[in-house]
């Protein structure tokens, strides 16, 4: 289908355009239609194998279903006879338009799947998936015919909105593809944040069916009106083409999101674009869209839009079945007006454009839109007033900012709670002030973070299933007992002023839980067993490190800066899916079952500043992900030798290792060479350690400070020589390595002759390997400089000058509301309030080094080099603690679900499982390809 889509394409432009065409514009189409012929090839190839396989098979009845407990580990499958009318003879016919199915998703990683057979015979028709979904997000995918379900899927879902409770996915299959593919396919969707309720949705469209006659008029209207000089767009391409379309190959009811009725006239118009000059440009908007007589959706994200919010709505006002109107980043302008609020429509997005002036109160008490998307924009409060017969169910308002500051403000309307049908409300990053008032009764998910509210927290509706209220100064204690919120699974709170013990009783089914940054104290009771998230640093808490079954089942654990006595549980020493783990700044002696340490997907491990005695634990060297450990700043004793015995060329850990400020003894084994410090090799990081790494040390060795005694490691002048050559340049602060061996009562002896290796070096390397700032004891008992060493001109060390790690700055464009902000999503000047914060802490707390994260680099012609970026940082511990805190956030944007009825990970989903640990920052993925991301792509 791309390559006839290209193909046409190609010929279809006339030669008066293909002149103005740049040579570099041609050779990227060729070499694109070389690229698409080959990967056709291939899977000519391989369909070709999979109607071989097909074959082979019987096609399997409908009373061969068979549906499993998820407890046992298997899948439940599902046939689509069960959908109704879509199947004929066990196979899926085109002789309805559609099916449909509802169902619900209510643990994390929990997957439902749906089989279907194709048979030859009844293939002549294009197959369009669609899911929607409420309360969470799922993934879907498609496994073709003879394909393992245990693999990855032959075709992932394509996103056309995406929200923390709402969204929407599409898949679709050409008819010639079902055609050459017969056989049964697996359709699987699964839970990816949540408890989402979602309809499934079947479109079979027979290629008989083509664009109805009316429907091209009104299409040619679109692109006389948005596609100037003929359009270089594919939108444009596509319009144009579906215009003298004459088969199914080029006909619009046949392409991609795209959906039609049994008469040829358009249902769906997705026509997304990048806000680009070749995407659709509409001075006016066009009357085209209007006259289309079935038209329910309308997506023009990405477009550029010239007219405003009234000229809009006026044009649209025709479209008497839309239902969905898609207006996120049209370069909109102007205020909003209440033309827009179009009778019929029940989902308006109008994200991420450049609107400003108040919200009128049609917006917060409309009689017939369910869901309403404002974020990004410049809008001024305060909130109008909310009514009980509202129909508003959803309001999406955060991030609104002018000249670098929130722009909303105001306080909460008392109103608020009457609006009975209000179930989604978000407005963090608004500059809202004032107190938390009452709260609607049917609230699920509230998100009111980086404001400025004050005052206690009001009671909790009972059904309510995320609760954000962090960077505020709200005041109390959380209620005692909140085991009747058995659909919580999602408190933020760090960065108040929040006092006293957490609740004895926890909400049952609880799964992330941020309260860093407060003045807790207490002891921590007993978790829910599926809490995967917790963060309680930065607060006053004593007692012991919570054990059991709830301790057993986190991912991320941050106990960080209080008052921990006792030791570490076997609960984190022996968990299968811990991730990282953070216990520094506490009062802990010991590690229970330390010689059978055992955390397969163990990435951070920070334990530093405690009084934890006894050797460096050997069996951490046999840890297949443990990238981060730092043990500084505790008594450990003896030497590295066991430790060293245990690191293998194949398995590299401690691209950061840091035992630095302990009572360690002996030499500097040569294993140590093993450590991932030393490799050349990237280190990838959790994508919730966000913190800005540029010029920051991407691998770390640190044994500094102990009383180590022993040769200079002859491994270690050369390893540095190439360490230095990759992480470092000329310009002060970029060194991105850090290697201290020295101080304290540490005597490593100079090499007696120099490394054969470093015979290459020319001065310039010297003058890198220099800022190292190692050193090495000569005979007369003075330390010398080891580059100055190597050279045979020994020059005195200055311990003074071992370089001190920089302070982490945030990002500029990295606000608060971590799951929604994203590279230019807001301002570059960091807003007043969140400044605040931040100098706040910055004059009170110490330092703690953390680690950081692994980014993507994408550059050159005709490659991606990924550069993967550890920051060993030194930051203020509140400011770290609030940064950890909100970093949870980011894995809601991963497999991590929310429940209400428990929290089990389904480990038959092919999906399924833990976050991943060698993935690219989702920020960087997002802008790389281009998508909008975030709480409203909508």
């Amino acid at each position: 289908m791309l390559m006839n889509l290209l193909i046409n394409f190609l010929k279809g432009t006339d030669l008066k355009a293909r002149r103005k065409s740049s040579m570099l514009s041609k050779t990227a189409a060729v070499l694109l239609l070389l690229a698409v012929t080959a990967t056709a090839q291939q899977q000519q190839q391989q369909q070709a194998q999979q109607q071989l396989e097909s074959a082979k098979r019987q096609v399997i009845p409908a009373a061969a279903s068979t549906a499993t407990e998820p407890a046992k580990g298997k899948p439940i499958i599902m046939d689509f006879q069960q959908l109704g009318d879509c199947t004929k003879d066990t196979g899926l016919s085109p002789a309805v338009d559609f099916c449909s199915t509802q169902s619900a998703l209510t643990k994390p990683g929990q997957a439902h799947w749906y089989r279907f057979n194709v048979l030859e015979a009844n293939s002549a028709f294009t197959l369009h998936f669609l899911v929607r979904t409420q309360n969470g997000r799922v993934r879907m995918g498609l496994w073709f015919p003879g394909q393992a379900m245990d693999s990855e899927p032959s075709v992932s879902a394509d996103v056309l909105l995406s929200s923390s409770f709402a969204q929407e996915q599409y898949i679709t299959i050409p008819a010639q593809q079902l055609f050459h593919s017969p056989g049964i396919y697996m359709l699987q969707v699964m839970n990816e944040y949540g408890a989402p309720q979602y309809s499934l949705r079947a479109d079979l469209t027979p290629s008989t069916t083509l664009l109805a006659a009316e429907d091209r008029k009104h299409l040619q209207t679109i692109i006389n009106d948005c596609c100037p000089n003929g359009g270089f767009s594919m939108v444009c391409h596509m319009l144009t083409q579906a215009v003298a379309a004459e088969s199914m190959d080029t006909d619009l009811c046949h392409q991609s999101a795209v959906q039609c009725d049994s008469k040829g006239h358009i249902t769906d118009l997705v026509l997304q674009g990048a806000n680009s000059e070749s995407d659709l440009t509409c001075p006016k908007f066009s009357a085209g869209f209007a006259a289309l007589p079935k038209l329910t959706r309308l997506d023009l994200a990405g477009a550029n839009l010239g007219a405003d919010l009234p000229t809009i709505g006026k044009a649209l006002a025709p479209a008497t079945q839309l239902k969905w109107l898609v207006l996120r980043t049209a370069g909109l302008q102007g205020e909003l007006s209440c033309d827009i609020i179009l009778p019929s429509v029940q989902l308006l997005s109008l994200t991420r454009n450049r609107l400003t002036g108040s919200i009128p109160e049609c917006f917060t008490q409309p009689k017939g839109l369910l869901h309403l998307y404002l974020s990004d924009n410049a809008l001024s409060g305060p909130l109008p007033d909310f009514s009980a017969d509202s129909s508003l169910q959803l309001l999406f308002a955060r991030d609104q900012f002018r000249d670098g500051k929130p722009s909303l403000g105001g306080s909460l309307p008392a109103s608020l709670a009457n609006a009975r049908n209000l179930q989604y409300l978000q407005l963090s990053n608004t500059g809202l002030t004032g107190g938390i008032g009452e709260l609607p009764a049917n609230m699920k998910y509230l998100n009111l973070s980086a404001n400025a509210l004050e005052g206690p927290l009001p009671a909790l509706p009972a059904g309510l299933v995320s609760l954000d209220f962090s960077l505020n100064s709200i005041l109390g204690r959380l209620p005692d007992d909140m085991s009747a919120h058995a659909h919580l699974v999602d408190l933020q709170a760090f960065a108040n002023k929040l006092q006293g013990p957490l609740p004895a009783k926890l909400p049952p089914n609880l799964v992330q839980l941020a309260v860093a940054a407060n003045e807790l104290d207490g002891e921590l009771s007993a978790l829910p067993r599926g809490m995967k998230y917790l963060s309680v640093a930065q607060n006053q808490f004593e007692g012991v490190l919570p054990d059991g079954p709830g301790a057993a089942g986190l991912w991320f654990a941050d106990f960080s800066s209080n008052k921990f006595t006792g030791r570490i549980p076997s609960a984190f020493s022996q968990s299968e899916g811990l991730v990282y783990l953070n216990v520094s700044r506490n009062q802990l002696d010991g590690i229970e079952a330390a010689g059978a340490w055992s955390t397969p997907v163990l990435v951070t491990l920070d334990i530093s500043n405690n009084n934890i005695a006894g050797h460096i634990v050997p069996e951490l060297a046999q840890q297949p992900s443990l990238a981060y450990i730092n043990l500084s700043s505790n008594k450990l004793a003896g030497n590295l030798k066991p430790f060293a015995a245990a690191l293998t060329a194949d398995t590299r850990v401690g691209a950061v290792f840091d035992v630095s400020d302990n009572q360690l003894t002996g030499d500097i084994p040569e294993g140590m060479m093993y450590l991932a410090a030393f490799s050349t090799a990237p280190t990838a990081f959790p994508s919730w350690n966000e913190l800005d790494t540029t010029g920051y040390p991407v691998k770390v060795f640190n044994v500094a400070r102990n009383n180590l005694d022993g040769p200079f490691p002859s491994f270690l002048s050369t390893a540095l020589v190439g360490l230095v050559a990759q992480h470092c340049s000329d310009t002060p602060g970029s060194c991105n390595m850090y290697v201290a061996i020295n101080g304290g009562n540490n005597k490593l002896y100079c090499p007696a002759k120099a490394d054969p290796a470093t015979k290459a070096l020319l001065p310039e390397d010297y003058s890198l390997l220099a800022r190292q700032n190692v050193g090495c004891v000569a005979k007369d008992g003075v330390t010398y400089e080891i580059s100055s060493v190597l050279q045979g001109k020994p020059v005195k060390l200055k311990l003074s000058e071992v370089p001190v790690m920089p302070t982490a700055q945030p990002r500029e464009a990295y606000y608060p509301n971590v799951a929604a902000a994203m590279p230019g999503d807001v301002p570059n000047n960091v807003p007043a309030s969140r400044v605040k914060v931040v100098q706040q802490q910055q004059r009170t707390m110490p330092a703690l080094p953390v680690a950081a994260i692994a980014g993507i680099v994408a550059g050159g012609v005709g490659f991606i080099a990924l550069v993967a970026v550890l920051g060993y940082v030194v930051v203020y511990r509140k400011w770290y603690t609030v940064r950890a805190a909100q970093s949870f956030k980011k894995m809601q944007e991963g497999p991590l679900a929310a429940t209400a009825e428990g929290a089990t990970v389904n480990s038959s989903s092919p999906a399924a499982a833990l976050p991943s640990l060698t993935a690219p920052v989702p920020a960087a993925v997002a802008a790389a390809e281009g998508t909008l991301g975030g709480d409203d792509r909508v």
